[in-house]
């Protein structure tokens, strides 16, 4: 496989992973105002 393809196929994933973490049903599990050590989980997914 081409190095190329490689890497195009690395970016698709990397986007479409991108695009799933900021989906609105995913981000409100993570915004129940539940805290660890005093910050927001949703602050730590994000981070």
């Amino acid at each position: 496989m081409p190095k190329s393809s490689l890497s195009t196929e690395k970016l698709a994933a990397l986007f479409l992973l991108g695009v799933l973490m900021l989906s609105p049903p995913l981000i409100a599990i993570f915004d129940a105002g539940v805290t660890i050590s005093g910050i927001p989980l949703l602050y730590i997914y994000r981070g």
